[in-house]
């Protein structure tokens, strides 16, 4: 799947498709949220973002783990650790 197809799962309300897709240049998965109120967690999210908007787009999921595969990380699902807020989703055009 590319970006632009994950983008209408996402906009049909279809996040479970982006389960088992590598991060890589348009997505990264993330398994608690970014806090904001930290200067080294604000610097990541500014980095993430920053990386993203330079590269023509992609899709943060925050609330998913990941898991190597194949020497990848891979998104598994939703991360223990993120409690009832699943997979929420931005996207960097």
């Amino acid at each position: 799947m590319d970006f632009e197809g994950s983008r209408s799962a996402l906009s049909a309300y279809t996040p479970t498709v982006l389960l088992e897709l590598r991060e890589g240049q348009w997505l990264d998965a993330k398994s608690v949220p970014y806090e904001p109120q930290s200067p080294g967690k604000a610097e990541e999210l500014a980095k993430d973002v920053a990386s993203f908007a330079n590269s023509g787009g992609g899709l943060l999921v925050l609330g998913t783990a990941t898991r190597l595969n194949g020497g990848e990380e891979s998104s598994t699902g939703s991360s223990p650790s993120a409690g009832r807020r699943s997979i929420s989703t931005g996207c960097a055009h």
